[in-house]
């Protein structure tokens, strides 16, 4: 048997199992990360919830908001209206996570705020609300407050793989 405390290691072995240790320690940390946002992302329950806390009240009004997958790829669409102009729907789309907003659709015509009101194989089947709804001008030299009346008759269909609203 030899005696290994005599041996001496050649420099390209130990260069060798040092990459080999940095790359394993790359992928666990990259494996870690993903798990601990997909954890997060986990907290928000898939389809049309109301949980809408970290947007409320910035750019508009929100009704509801749909989470889900599509085509392997986690979603978040926010529905509502921009307080600039009630009479006009909103979808802001995102990445599935709370942060960033990626996309802004208006609804075909002006019958409201929008609310998701199902979603079936990716495509949103979205109503506007009828009532009362605030409308707030910020503009430089004006900052004025109404209320404006919709009627509340629009029911569109939005295609999430193409991200854009259907003919009917």
């Amino acid at each position: 048997m030899k005696n290994l405390d005599n041996q001496k290691s050649s420099p390209w072995a130990l260069a060798v199992v040092l990459f080999i240790c940095c790359a394993a320690i790359s992928i666990l940390m990259e494996t870690s990360q993903a798990l601990a946002e997909e954890r997060a992302h986990s907290s928000e329950e898939l389809g049309i919830n109301a949980d809408l806390d970290d947007v409320a009240g910035v750019y508009g009004d929100f009704c509801n908001a749909w989470v889900g997958y599509i085509d392997g790829r986690r979603v978040r669409v926010v529905a509502g209206y921009e307080y600039k102009n009630p009479l006009i729907g909103i979808l802001w789309m995102t990445d599935g996570t709370k942060s960033g907003i990626t996309e802004v659709f208006e609804t075909p015509t002006s019958t409201g705020p929008a609310c998701v009101a199902s979603e079936h194989d990716g495509i949103l089947t979205i109503r506007s609300e009828a009532g009362t709804f605030l409308r707030r001008d910020r503009g430089a030299a004006t900052n004025s407050e109404e209320q404006v009346a919709t009627s509340g008759n629009g029911l569109y269909q939005f295609d999430i793989r193409t991200e854009q609203f259907l003919k009917p």
